[in-house]
């Protein structure tokens, strides 16, 4: 569903994805390859596996055993499928790579780096694309001394950083370097025995997708977690040598209309996971209807549970004993956030301390309990960004409940089919109101389906998982579009994704919904510079800030993060502006307005929003 990572996950991820590799030159006498332009169409495996996958991050021969097996299907899919999409091959490649690593073929480890390097095209990646593999290959032809293959790995390092430019790489290296304070083996250990332990038992079989989490887990266990000293001694020297704070050039593009009197209320709806209405006194939309029948949970939104039924409460309800913890979750989540960021903070110093004396056993419920309160803040937060600088910003709440448990409720037909009804039932009742602009910061794709049929050992086999996942993807698909078809009047501003894939590709939902009335974000940080983890594609049309974006939660406290999800309510909050001043504008000449008043990159992957721009071509428009 939803895919609103907790931090630890996301550093742990990024310290070990890879990106895009070309396909092998093809036989020219070999069957012409099959073509895949989607992720559906992606060949799928399983290999029956009759014991835990945490049991191999320590039994070698079992290990590579399984390996030999996936790496063949891996080379059989490559050469007989002809992958579009440079992130998919890449993710078949980075497999191969670890797998190099692994089985100590140094040679074979750098060639797979060199071709990734190649393929890369957002800035940073180009430059910090297998560093520390690379690092590692080395490190292997040193021997099993320690010594000497830490020195191997900072020297690598350092060589490689030295010429980096710094405002391009700076938010990459900073969070490369967080994960790797962070990581130990314990939170290995945990997160395989949490999340991938369940789904081999309950399949007994390991999916090609989930066995290359274990081999990324597997390399950090085996050369990120004993050479971490030696990485953050690189790491560390380049930052010192080269700190200089990025310029953030929203302040001169934001303009806040506060003060001015020529403003019409707008109603703006935030789509997601609740919102502590309490903290935007003045500026809640009221539902006359739901005042008059004394509805007066209902009166500023519509809450939704797990299972797509109606409930009340626009914010996330947390049970007694969560309600204890929220103060600590608090604490986590924003000591996470400042550690990736390099602030200095009491909450840092105390979340890398409790992370540090966490067992195993306890890696699955704190990440729980993160995601619970990541869950919980995550509305409030990007209804402040949408609302921010706008007194005429009228707030509704359309609450979903996106599961925080692993794993999560099964995707039944019932479950898929009262899905479609919410969505359906949301939209109505976003018309009802006379919403002019709703922010959706959450994405799900097929896979996400197929990914719950597998952990819970349904839908038969891969081939069969697949069909079932599209088929139940299909219905919500559809009735979230023709929904949003519904609704010319309304514009829906869907985050792009924080995975680093194409939209089209993955068929994401809303991002890659094509419709006049949808105006799909990606995330760039304070400089402009693209993010390494937005996800982008044919209808990511325009980018906004996404990086270390302040905002509140509930209880009145603010926190800095990132992502896509705080990208969007930027571009949110500028189509609300612009109702605001002439509230006649259609949909599209507000979406018009947006894009010309914004400003494409050389190198054509992002367009940045300038509202100050925007609101300037409106005043032209009006003269």
């Amino acid at each position: 569903m939803i895919r609103m990572c907790l931090m630890l996950v996301l550093a742990v991820a990024g310290m070990m994805g890879s990106k895009g590799l070309a396909a092998p030159p093809g036989d020219a006498d070999a069957a012409p390859r099959v073509v895949v332009r989607t992720q559906a169409e992606l060949p799928s495996s399983s290999f029956p596996l009759d014991r835990k996958p945490s049991e191999l991050l320590s039994d070698e021969e079992a290990f590579h055993e399984l390996a030999r097996r996936v790496s063949a299907d891996i080379e059989q899919t490559l050469a007989t499928h002809d992958i579009q999409d440079a992130a998919a091959q890449g993710t078949l490649y980075a497999t191969l790579r670890d797998l190099a690593l692994l089985r100590g073929d140094a040679s074979a480890a750098r060639d797979y780096n060199a071709r990734l390097r190649a393929l890369q095209t957002k800035p940073s990646e180009q430059w910090i694309t297998g560093l520390r593999h690379a690092a590692y290959a080395d490190a292997i032809e040193r021997g099993s001394d320690a010594s000497l293959r830490d020195e191997a790995i900072r020297k690598h390092m350092a060589e490689a950083l030295e010429p980096m430019p710094w405002g391009v790489v700076r938010n990459d290296i900073r969070e490369m370097r967080n994960g790797i304070d962070v990581l130990n083996a314990n939170i290995i250990a945990g997160i395989v025995a949490s999340r991938i332990d369940p789904v081999q038992q309950a399949s007994g079989a390991l999916s090609r997708e989930l066995f290359a989490q274990l081999a990324n887990f597997k390399v950090a266990l085996d050369f990120m977690v004993p050479h971490a000293a030696a990485q953050l001694a690189a790491l560390d020297a380049y930052i010192a040598a080269n700190h200089v704070r990025k310029p953030n050039i929203w302040l001169d593009r934001d303009i806040s209309l506060y003060g001015r009197e020529d403003l019409s209320p707008v109603i703006v709806g935030i789509w997601d996971s609740g919102v502590d209405t309490s903290l935007f006194p003045g500026q809640l939309h009221v539902d006359a209807a739901a005042r008059a029948e004394g509805r007066l949970d209902e009166m500023h939104g519509i809450a939704f549970d797990i299972h797509s039924n109606r409930e009340s409460g626009l914010l996330l309800p947390l049970s007694p004993e969560q309600r204890e913890s929220e103060d600590m979750l608090y604490q986590h989540l924003k000591g996470s956030l400042d550690s990736q960021y390099q602030i200095d903070s009491p909450e840092a110093d105390a979340f890398r301390a409790h992370v540090a004396g966490l067992s195993p056993d306890d890696i699955g419920p704190f990440m729980e309990g993160t995601m619970l309160y990541f869950n919980y803040v995550h509305g409030t937060h990007v209804a402040g960004v949408a609302l921010q600088g706008n007194p005429a910003a009228r707030l509704l709440v359309a609450r979903d409940t996106f599961p925080s448990e692993f794993p999560p409720p099964p995707f039944t037909r019932e479950r898929v089919e009262a899905n479609a009804r919410m969505y359906r039932e949301i939209v109505d009742y976003l018309k009802s109101q006379g919403v002019r602009v709703v922010n959706l910061s959450w994405i799900w794709s097929p896979l996400d389906i197929e990914r719950s049929l597998e952990a819970h050992g349904l839908g038969g086999t891969p081939e069969q998982r697949r069909a079932e996942a599209i088929a139940l993807f299909v219905i919500v698909s559809e009735a979230l579009t023709e929904a949003i078809r519904s609704a010319p009047d309304i514009l829906f501003v869907p985050a792009a994704g924080n995975s680093d894939e194409d939209v089209d590709f993955i068929q994401a939902i809303p991002a890659g919904i094509d419709l006049p009335n949808v105006l799909t974000a990606g995330a760039v940080d304070q400089a402009g510079d693209e993010t390494g983890f937005t996800s982008h594609g044919r209808l990511v049309r325009v980018h906004a800030n996404g990086y270390e974006v302040d905002g509140p939660v509930p209880g009145g406290r603010r926190m800095h993060w990132h992502g896509t999800s705080l990208a969007a309510p930027q571009v949110t909050n500028l189509a609300a502006k612009l109702f605001a001043l002439v509230p006649t504008l259609s949909v599209a000449e507000v979406v018009q307005l947006i894009l010309d008043g914004a400003e494409r990159s050389d190198d054509g992957r992002r367009n940045l929003i300038n509202p100050r721009r925007s609101l300037e071509l409106l005043a032209q428009r009006r003269e």
